[in-house]
């Protein structure tokens, strides 16, 4: 049996694979996946925000910093279906440009710029929900 190195092809359907195209696919669909968790769980804390005390004189900045993380929030929603469009289902579906074409450059640097977005409003959000959870803290002990 043959050794197969990362610069050999494997032959499947008639097309041809490069170990490194394989593992370029499941690291994209990884990070991508970690992200989509990581989103999921961060918008069910702005959905489950609880308002059962009064925050007097801070109720703009505290809703001004809510609206904030949940635009970010979905900001990075859409960057990550934006990524699903254009890199993940042209990857797995084959209705991708050739790898050596100007369009699959175009669109591999487009596809990750959308994920960094997603993860940078991925993060924006979080800081702001952490912000209000500590706003929140801190008003209880003050009362």
């Amino acid at each position: 049996m043959e050794n197969v190195s990362n610069s050999q092809d494997v032959s499947r359907g008639g097309e041809a694979h490069t170990w490194d195209d394989l593992l370029a696919k499941y690291v994209r669909v990884w990070v991508w996946s970690a992200i989509l968790g990581a989103n999921a769980g961060l918008t069910y804390l702005y959905i489950g925000v609880e308002f059962q005390k009064p925050w007097g004189a801070l109720t703009p900045l505290l809703l001004a910093l809510m609206a904030l993380g949940v635009v970010a929030s979905f900001a990075s929603w859409w960057a990550l279906l934006v990524h699903l469009r254009i890199a993940i289902v042209p990857s797995f579906f084959g209705y991708q440009s050739p790898h050596d074409s100007q369009e699959y450059t175009i669109r591999q640097r487009r596809a990750a710029r959308t994920i960094i977005q997603s993860y940078q409003y991925f993060t924006i959000a979080a800081l702001v929900r952490l912000l209000f959870s500590l706003v929140q803290v801190a008003l209880q002990v003050i009362r």
